[in-house]
């Protein structure tokens, strides 16, 4: 039986919709297995009903936002319980990516801790690596709370923007042409993530500021 995309499942589930954007939002919390969870799919599905008229924009914002916000309060508790425990036993090219990213919260915790919010795992992995290294309370919060709710609304607002545009393009081209439009979207946000990830690398690669005197 083949899994439904998340637009339709949402679709389908009425009001309920809400509740599995916040336990998927949640599932991140787990940090061996929230990097593997399509959160950002059932948020821009989430969106994309939205400019359907299926589910009411501000409810989704709000539900999403406090679902990630929770979820990476509960992983950066973890990371400061557990340490690296947790995160060394991932795969391969995750610890990879958690090391990386463990580097940059040394230098640049905020810009880090946001700009990781765009890049796929490393948005689980941040808050566990960022309690592992110790990082105050109030610090986490408020950089996490400026990521969390940037990229709750970014990613809802282009799940919107492609779904009000979808009818228009399908009635204006057709049902052909509207395959072009999608893979060129998906391109798009392919290029967008390629070049966040490069911004997270170019600020992982500079030297840290100088110690004040």
């Amino acid at each position: 039986m083949a899994i439904p995309p998340p637009e339709q499942l949402l679709a389908e589930t009425g009001l309920w919709a809400y509740l599995i954007i916040a336990i998927v939002m949640l599932g991140e919390a787990i940090p061996l297995v929230g990097a593997m969870i399509p959160a950002q799919l059932f948020l821009l599905g989430a969106g994309f009903l939205v400019a359907q008229h299926e589910l009411g924009g501000i409810r989704v914002i709000v539900v999403a936002f406090l679902g990630l916000f929770v979820a990476d309060v509960i992983s950066f508790r973890l990371g400061h319980r557990y340490g690296n425990t947790l995160i060394d036993k991932l795969p391969t090219a995750f610890s990879k990516r958690a090391r990386s990213l463990s580097e940059g919260l040394a230098t640049h915790l905020g810009k880090t801790m946001i700009v990781g919010k765009f890049l796929g795992p490393a948005r689980a992995l941040t808050p566990p690596l960022a309690g592992a290294a110790h990082v105050g309370w109030l610090r986490f919060l408020f950089f996490e709370s400026i990521g969390a709710f940037v990229w709750v609304v970014i990613t809802t607002a282009l799940g919107f923007f492609f779904g009000r545009l979808y009818v228009r393009i399908e009635h204006m081209l057709g049902r052909g042409s509207l395959v072009l439009v999608l893979v060129a979207v998906v391109a798009y946000l392919g290029i967008m993530r390629f070049r966040a990830a490069k911004l997270a690398d170019r600020l992982q690669e500079e030297p840290p500021p100088p110690p004040l005197p």
